[in-house]
């Protein structure tokens, strides 16, 4: 969730003779961003990196304080693009940004680092098969996987595809999934899937089925 607000860092400008603000105006330094982080219950996140860019390349680069607030000061004209959380899951941009002149413009982003589920250790592998017609490649939904018997069976309640031709299942580390792949109308095809520990274990397959 992203929001905008002007806030000035230094009182309005001063009309002085020579076109000058006076050096009370001037105490605190403009910045031409703020940016403001909470979570999504609302509290302030702290230690978040912020990077700014232009094109692309990074021209500033900070972390939210305790108050959950990064100044990024001196910036280019033209738009830029404010990244908070780096390359971790969760991250926000916020796009196409243009700084005011003389005034701070206060960037408000909801933001949480959910990176942790990255590091869940999983039982086995999880597999998703997907199933297309094999004439026109749309997906097919009720295919059904026929397992053996005495064969590993993966997830219950998932053995016919959905509406998007998937199929999931979960293999045990070190073993294979292997069965017939059945419909009415199509040519059953085999599938044999092993899931190898240290390797990963997100596992994907596309079968295209024969129409008869």
């Amino acid at each position: 969730m992203i929001g905008l607000s002007r806030s000035a860092v230094i009182p309005a400008l001063c009309l002085m003779s020579g076109g000058l603000c006076s050096a009370a105006s001037m105490s605190r330094e403009y910045c031409a961003f703020e940016v403001v982080v909470k979570s999504p219950s609302g509290r302030q996140v702290r230690g978040a990196p912020v990077n700014a860019q232009k094109d692309g390349t990074d021209f500033a680069k900070t972390m939210t304080d305790d108050n959950g607030t990064a100044r990024i000061c001196d910036a280019p004209s033209g738009l830029v693009d404010i990244v908070i959380g780096g390359n971790v899951c969760g991250a926000v941009a916020v796009r196409h940004l243009r700084a005011y002149w003389m005034t701070t413009r206060q960037v408000f982003v909801t933001y949480q680092n959910c990176s942790g589920e990255e590091w869940a250790v999983p039982s086995g592998c999880r597999l998703t098969i997907r199933l297309r017609d094999g004439l026109d490649l749309s997906p097919i939904a009720g295919v059904r996987l026929v397992v053996p018997k005495g064969g590993l069976r993966g997830l219950p309640g998932s053995e016919t595809s959905d509406r998007f031709g998937r199929i999931f299942q979960l293999v045990p580390y070190d073993k294979a999934l292997t069965g017939t792949l059945e419909k009415r109308g199509y040519i059953s095809a085999s599938v044999s899937e092993p899931c190898t520990s240290g390797k990963s274990f997100v596992l994907e397959r596309t079968i295209d089925l024969k129409r008869r």
